[in-house]
């Protein structure tokens, strides 16, 4: 993997992003604002790259018209009349009021922004509002005219205009690309947290919860009430009271797998520390009522003091949960 690779994944990681869909903007295509490639094109083969080591996760999403001169996405359709290749034409719109039988062009019908039938005077509704149209008003065609010769048509060419570098073109010579939305893999998430110093990162927590007497054991394993043995991060025990805790490096997925471990072991609190500062997990772990410990928020030690006080308050028949250590390194 390269380092642009990887400095992209730990980016997308770090941001809380777990779907890039691309847009187009004069800039050219853009996944999610991600502006830290100069050239938009990198970007795209930087995440083909890595939808084929299965770091991402692609679909079909979108399709883009690119101008064959320039290379350029923002692109516009026009318009064209199809004897000279004009786009100075109109629409002419063809009606029928029921009643009395008269039909003709819609500027026939139009006086000082209203529709008044001309034959029988009756006003009609909004020339600019088709929902002030009476059910006695009727659309009964359309036809083109173009501008410069005159002459009419029912279907116009359609015509692309690339603003960028002036080139007009059509679907004979243009571009049309597939554009994917991309998700991110468990490789991915996996590839960051092997990455990360770890230890580094929890070591203010550590120190907090040994400053308040909790018993740390690292690798913590313990069986639930359906007989399903669980594994977790870390554990921090103050009398018969537990808090079980993972990590998360800003995958949701990790505060549903947590949930469930929580609902099988009975009267044990659970915590999610999250390393890289996802607004969505925070959210959820309300939902959840699961805490979620950020050190790069102001209110961690807060929301860890909160855990620890409730884990005293909670009566001892409350918390008889058989646990066992799958391994336990002492700082």
């Amino acid at each position: 993997m390269s380092d642009s690779e990887k400095e992209l994944l730990i980016f997308l990681v770090e941001k809380g992003v777990e779907r890039l869909e691309p847009s187009i903007t004069p800039e050219g295509i853009k996944y999610n604002n991600i502006d830290q490639f100069e050239n938009w094109r990198e970007t795209i083969s930087l995440l083909n790259s890595l939808e084929e080591r299965e770091y991402l996760t692609g679909e079909d999403y979108d399709r883009a018209i690119i101008c064959p001169s320039c290379d350029s996405p923002h692109v516009y359709s026009r318009y064209a009349c199809p004897t000279d290749r004009s786009i100075f034409i109109k629409k002419i719109i063809l009606l029928r009021h029921e009643p009395d039988g008269y039909s003709g062009e819609l500027e026939n019908f139009e006086q000082k922004g209203r529709l008044v039938c001309p034959k029988c005077g009756k006003d009609l509704g909004s020339a600019h509002d088709k929902e002030t149209w009476g059910p006695n008003l009727k659309e009964i065609g359309y036809s083109f005219e173009c501008e410069h010769n005159g002459h009419r048509f029912e279907r116009p060419l359609v015509v692309h205009y690339c603003p960028l570098c002036g080139s007009t073109f059509d679907y004979r010579t243009a571009r049309y690309v597939p554009l994917k939305a991309y998700t991110l893999s468990q490789k991915t998430y996996d590839m960051v947290k092997n990455t990360a110093d770890t230890e580094k990162l929890i070591k203010p927590i550590i120190d907090f919860l040994y400053q308040n007497e909790l018993q740390i054991q690292y690798g913590f394993e313990i069986k639930g009430v359906s007989g399903s043995t669980h594994q977790f991060d870390l554990a921090a025990t103050i009398g018969p009271s537990l808090l079980l805790i993972d990590y998360s490096f800003g995958d949701s997925q990790e505060l549903v797998a947590l949930l469930g471990k929580k609902l099988d072991i009975p009267g044990a609190e659970a915590a999610l520390i999250d390393f890289f500062d996802n607004e969505e997990l925070l959210n959820l772990g309300k939902v959840y009522n699961i805490p979620i410990i950020d050190t790069g928020k102001k209110n961690w030690i807060t929301t860890l003091q909160n855990v620890i006080e409730k884990m005293k308050q909670v009566p001892v028949e409350k918390k008889e949960t058989p646990r066992r250590r799958l391994w336990e390194r002492r700082r």
